[in-house]
């Protein structure tokens, strides 16, 4: 009976020795499995805050730019024209010129610049009445101020050439939206100072366009949105020109109320007087 209670007491520790050995290796696995929870949800974490739509600043590229810029080679007999054009502009409810384009070119051959001449298919889009789909037609190119002999033999040789081929660089008008890259507003800017807020950089004017607003708190219909935009001269000097937004006009719909003026169609936006 003693031998059979020993061996009892021997199989009773042995088992409690099993269990206790069990339980520990069971806690340890479960710590380690926390940890690399916590270790990927700090990972995660860190991934998402390196970007956010909110980190964007005014002057991020973003698919709201104003102005886009296409490049386009153009064959003119043995020569070629490299054309670095507006190719995506915003509405401003004027009439499309050449100066929109801020047409760049070079005669590759050479690598002379030269100033493009053209116009504008007629349409809708062209008569600054919709937004959409344009076409400006090359008729031509100009030797730059200070050009060389042999530089202006090239150029009108190219220039004849570019007469007859009726070559037509695509443009897109689309809406002007206020909150986009490349817009300014602000509120009762006389012309002199809107015509500040444009400089050159590089030979390229900046910001694109600028949007005043003129609020008129006893009858806010008669509210008043001005649109400046701007080119630069072959002088290097900018060129300012201004546009008054009617609603109800050229796909352009104006509601003010309550010191608010919320655009839509051609334009789109919200400007506050303040």
């Amino acid at each position: 009976m003693r031998k059979n209670w020993k061996k009892i007491v021997s199989l009773l520790v042995a088992a409690s020795m099993v269990m206790s050995m069990n339980v520990a290796t069971f806690a340890e696995e479960i710590h380690d499995e926390v940890v690399e929870e916590v270790v990927a949800a700090d990972e995660v974490v860190l991934s998402d805050n390196d970007v956010s739509d909110n980190d964007l600043s005014d002057n991020s590229a973003s698919t709201n730019d104003a102005v886009s810029v296409s490049s386009q080679t153009i064959p003119a007999g043995k020569y070629h024209v490299v054309i670095s054009y507006n190719n995506v502009v915003s509405f401003t409810g004027k009439a499309l010129k050449a100066d929109n384009l801020a047409a760049k070119a070079t005669i590759s051959e050479g690598n002379i610049s030269v100033i493009v001449k053209g116009k504008f298919v007629k349409s809708d889009v062209a008569k600054g009445k919709a937004i959409g789909k344009a076409e400006f037609t090359v008729t031509g190119v100009k030797a730059v101020k200070g050009a060389s002999k042999d530089a202006k033999k090239v150029v009108k040789e190219v220039a004849k050439e570019l007469k007859k081929a009726g070559n037509k660089l695509n443009v897109e008008v689309k809406a002007l939206k206020i909150s986009a890259n490349g817009v300014v507003s602000g509120n009762n800017m006389k012309t002199k100072e809107a015509k500040a807020k444009f400089s050159v950089k590089n030979g390229t004017v900046s910001p694109n366009y600028v949007v005043s607003l003129k609020y008129n708190s006893k009858k806010p219909e008669k509210s008043k949105v001005t649109v400046y935009y701007a080119w630069v001269k072959p002088n290097g000097k900018v060129a300012v020109k201004a546009s008054t937004l009617k609603s109800g006009k050229n796909g352009v719909k104006i509601e003010a109320k309550d010191g608010k003026v919320t655009l839509t169609g051609s334009v789109e936006g919200v400007l506050e007087n303040k």
